[in-house]
């Protein structure tokens, strides 16, 4: 089976094309458990959050 990875814009413009009102974009720090420090390592966002309401239509 193979993999066809799309943009993150292929997603978003879905989204909106559906209806959606995109709201809220947040990328919270990775950190790790033992220190309570971010990683060095990672320096590539390990979580996106997207936050989306759906569109209210005027129906007159």
């Amino acid at each position: 089976m193979g993999a066809y990875h799309r943009t993150m814009s292929s997603y978003l413009n879905l989204a909106i094309a559906a209806g959606w009102n995109l709201e809220q974009v947040m990328e919270p720090e990775v950190v790790t458990v033992e220190s309570g420090a971010m990683d060095p390592a990672c320096d590539i966002p390990g979580l996106l959050l997207l936050r989306f309401s759906k569109r209210e239509y005027d129906r007159t």
